[in-house]
C-alpha cells in the first residue's frame, strides 16, 4: 500500500518564500511548479524555488504552459489532480502567480472535491515590495535584483498560511459532456436523429442508455423511433438546454438541429 503524500501545486510568480517556504512549512512531499515555456524574468524564480525544495528532499515537477491564461492554467492543474493518487492530499497555493491562478485553484478545488482531497491555501507575506517606501524599494531592488536577474521578489517572509473553505460545485454529468463534445464537432448543428445514432454506438453511453431506459416507466417494450426521440429529449437535450443552457435547438424544415452555444464552448474548454 502506497503512503499518502502531501502534494502541492503552485503557479510560479516573482516570489520565493511564498512558494517554497510555504510548501516546506506544510511538509510537502511533492511540489508541482507551473510556469511559462519561455519566461526570461520568471524562470529565475522557478529555478530558485526548485533548488530550495530539492535541498530539502522534496520532489519537484515542472509543468510548462504556453501563456498565463485561465484555460492553460486550468488544463494543467486538472491534469495534475487527475493523475495524482486518490489517497494523496492536494494543496493548491492560490497566492502566487496572478489572480488567474487564484481563480483556477478555487475552481479546481470545487470541481474535484468529491473525488479528491483538495485544499486551497493563501500565504500572507510579511512584506510587499509595492508597499515599501520609495527609497527603501530602490535599495531592495538593487540588492535583491542581483540575485534574481534584475527583478527582485515582490514579497518577502511569511506572516500566515490560511486554508480556504470550499464547497462542492455542481457540474454536468460525464454523459452530458460526452454529448456536448459530439454536438461541438458540427459547427452548423447536428440533427437529433444523428445524436440518437451516436448514443447507440458510443461505448461510454451504452450503460447510461440501458440504465435510464430501464428506469423509464414510460418506455415501450417495442423500440420505436418515437421512444428514441423521447429518451434523448428527456435525458440529454432538456438538461443541456434548460438546466445548463449550453445548447440551442432550431427547426429546419421537418428536422431539428442542435448547436453548442458560447457558454457550452467555454464549459468544454474549462472542463475537458
Amino acid at each position: 500500500m502506497e503512503i499518502p503524500l502531501r502534494v502541492h501545486i503552485c503557479l510560479v510568480g516573482f516570489e520565493v518564500e511564498r512558494i517554497s517556504k510555504a510548501a516546506l512549512e506544510r511538509k510537502a512531499d511533492r511540489v508541482y511548479l507551473i510556469t511559462k515555456h519561455k519566461d526570461d524574468k520568471g524562470r529565475v524564480f522557478f529555478d530558485k524555488n526548485k533548488e530550495i525544495l530539492e535541498k530539502h528532499n522534496v520532489e519537484v515537477i515542472g509543468k510548462f504552459i504556453d501563456d498565463i491564461v485561465l484555460e492553460d492554467i486550468l488544463k494543467v492543474t486538472k491534469e495534475i489532480i487527475k493523475n495524482e493518487n486518490t489517497e494523496n492530499t492536494i494543496y493548491i497555493n492560490i497566492s502566487s502567480g496572478s489572480t488567474l491562478a487564484a481563480i483556477s485553484g478555487m475552481l479546481c478545488s470545487m470541481m474535484y472535491s468529491t473525488d479528491k482531497r483538495i485544499i486551497p491555501y493563501y500565504v500572507k507575506a510579511k512584506d510587499y515590495l509595492d508597499k515599501t517606501k520609495n527609497e527603501d524599494k530602490e535599495k531592495i531592488t538593487e540588492i535583491m535584483g542581483k540575485n534574481y536577474g534584475g527583478t527582485p521578489p515582490i514579497t518577502s517572509g511569511i506572516l500566515a498560511i490560511s486554508d480556504i473553505l470550499t464547497f462542492p460545485m455542481s457540474l454536468p454529468s460525464n454523459e452530458l459532456l460526452i454529448f456536448l463534445k459530439e454536438i461541438q464537432k458540427e459547427k452548423d448543428g447536428i440533427s437529433i436523429s444523428a445524436l440518437i445514432e451516436f448514443s447507440k454506438t458510443d461505448d461510454n453511453i451504452a450503460k447510461f442508455r440501458e440504465l435510464t431506459k430501464r428506469n423509464d416507466i414510460k418506455e415501450s417494450s417495442q423500440k420505436t423511433k418515437q421512444s428514441e426521440y423521447a429518451w434523448i429529449n428527456q435525458n440529454i437535450l432538456k438538461k443541456l438546454r434548460d438546466e445548463w443552457e449550453l445548447i440551442t435547438i432550431e427547426k429546419r424544415g421537418r428536422n431539428h438541429f442542435v448547436k453548442i452555444n458560447e457558454k457550452g464552448e467555454k464549459m468544454l474548454k474549462y472542463l475537458c
